[in-house]
């Protein structure tokens, strides 16, 4: 590419960002849709080429999709319900679960674009979007389709029905806080502490300071309460089992303040995209100010001077010092616990940005968005497929799907004939990757234990054939469920087989252990 071509490339796009009208809020809404259509595009893309599995939790996603509950194991049903509704439409594959991850990001910018455009100007709030894009939670873990990630869209739903509420009071704004509040609830328990900061932000509001709001207040607590009886009841039947797994999630640690020093580090790590972003388009807007010819250039901060600026802190800051504080004194933290805390941190950046020249910020912005996404996303392919095989790593992203299925569906052709396979039987990964992959499409019964896959009726486990699959991996440092062990006593085909994990088809190994449990009866399973 000779002098010339870079020349007119460079003197377009010049000529490009010199069309936008920072006046005209209906070119911003299409900036704002177009970047949002480009983010959701790539990182769609980067998880659907760039992995031959996904995330743990994604398969434990297609997994609990296989029934409609009122609940799981270990979380509320929300989440569950939006990947079975992917499934439904478009069929069992991994690819479903990068469409609802990215999805609901896509709709949670949109989202915030709407909340931030009731908070500051257009061009400030289609800055906002983008900074908050480069938020790793949203673009590298977008793709990951579990309970954080799908209470994105909710969490953003409720922010804006609240500041709706509060601002232009009236009934169904009210009763939309509660089914919102309910809809979150019941993604993931972690929204009672988007309530109580909610809550707190209420109080001090001068608005608040009146009878009428907060007997809208306790009309969406109602909404609420009606919206999740049909759950509680589910938790009684079931004997408080999500209750119980989050009771283990914050059992006794004894060094809480390393724990808080290594959430804090982490959300730094995935923050740092927006901040080097942020530190550019500072250096840029003040270096173009101190080179004014005006002299009363303006080189003051906006944070104070932004509508609902005690909003815009709160809801920042407000669930990372809850959980903060929590962390310190009875709580294990989760780094992917920030996931929804961190939607407005691209609206809290752009607060501290120079009101100078908002076409120049704006246009800066906009680069270093689609620079920085694509950066990060040429990273992510490399390091998902080059070099992990490189370096001889045993990653969840590279394992064999396609090989392992082909080898599960074998083993059962040749033990089984032609009798379909209807149900197998190992810890999340196996279990899930061989419903998911297998021709067959078998029920995954998770780990051997009814209570962890309650769609899985005792007239199954006594009328139909078990597949039952142990990793055997020296370097697999969790043991076998016991309760698989347990049944591989009782299988009457057993065997074990090799395939290469990596695709250089050298280096680790990946190693099963199968057995074949068949039952006393041929013909008697059923769907």
């Amino acid at each position: 590419m000779d002098n010339t071509t870079i020349t007119n490339q460079s003197g377009f796009i010049h000529r490009l960002f010199n069309r936008i009208d920072t006046t005209n809020p209906k070119q911003l809404a299409n900036i704002v849709y177009l970047f949002v259509a480009f983010h959701f595009l790539l990182w769609f893309c980067v998880g659907v080429f760039s992995q031959r599995a996904p995330h743990w939790d994604n398969v434990e996603a297609l997994v609990w999709s296989q029934h409609l509950e009122w609940g799981y194991f270990k979380h509320p049903p929300i989440a569950t319900w939006i990947v079975h509704g992917f499934v439904s439409i478009f069929g069992r594959s991994f690819w479903v679960t990068y469409l609802a991850g990215q999805l609901n990001v896509a709709l949670m910018l949109i989202v915030v674009w709407r909340i931030t455009l009731l908070l500051t100007t257009p061009a400030r709030a289609a800055t906002a979007v983008i900074l908050t894009s480069l938020v790793i939670y949203y673009n590298i873990w977008g793709i990951v389709a579990n309970h954080n990630t799908l209470q994105l869209l909710p969490v953003s739903l409720l922010l804006w029905s609240c500041l709706i509420a509060v601002r232009q009071p009236q009934w169904w704004r009210w009763g939309l806080v509660g089914i919102m509040a309910a809809v979150c609830l019941l993604t993931k328990y972690s929204a009672v502490i988007w309530v109580a900061v909610i809550g707190v932000w209420m109080i001090f509001d001068a608005r608040m300071h009146r009878l009428k709001p907060w007997l809208g207040v306790f009309f969406a607590l109602l909404i609420a309460l009606i919206a999740i009886v049909p759950h509680v009841e589910w938790l009684m039947r079931e004997g408080y089992q999500t209750l119980r797994y989050l009771e283990n999630q914050t059992k006794e640690h004894t060094n809480y303040f390393s724990m808080v020093a290594k959430f804090i580090s982490s959300q730094l790590g995935r923050v740092l995209p927006l901040l080097i972003a942020f530190a550019i388009l500072y250096w840029t807007l003040r270096r173009d100010a101190l080179k004014s010819s005006e002299p009363s250039a303006p080189l003051t901060l906006t944070a104070f001077e932004t509508k609902e600026w005690r909003f815009i802190c709160m809801m920042t800051l407000g669930p990372l010092l809850v959980v903060l504080i929590a962390g310190a004194f009875m709580m294990n933290l989760r780094a992917n616990w920030g996931t929804t805390f961190l939607i407005f941190a691209g609206l809290f950046a752009t607060c501290w940005l120079p009101v100078i020249d908002e076409k120049k910020m704006l246009g800066v912005a906009i680069k270093l968005g689609f620079v920085i996404n694509l950066l990060i996303a040429l990273w992510m392919s490399i390091s998902n497929g080059l070099l992990v095989d490189m370096v001889g790593r045993t990653s969840r992203v590279n394992f064999p799907t396609l090989a392992f299925a082909n080898q599960i569906d074998q083993i059962w052709s040749d033990s089984m004939g032609d009798q379909p396979l209807k149900l197998v039987a190992g810890e999340t990964w196996l279990a899930g990757i061989t419903s998911v992959q297998s021709k067959y499409h078998p029920v995954a019964y998770l780990y051997g234990r009814r209570i962890q896959a309650p769609w899985v009726t005792e007239k199954m486990i006594r009328d139909c054939a078990v597949l039952l699959l142990v990793d055997r991996r020296v370097s697999n440092s969790r043991p076998p469920p016991p309760e698989i062990v347990q049944m591989m006593q009782s299988a009457t085909h057993k065997g074990m087989f090799e395939i290469p994990w990596s695709r250089r088809q050298t280096g680790p190994m990946l190693i099963i252990e199968w057995g074949i449990i068949e039952p006393p009866e041929k013909g008697l399973c059923q769907d």
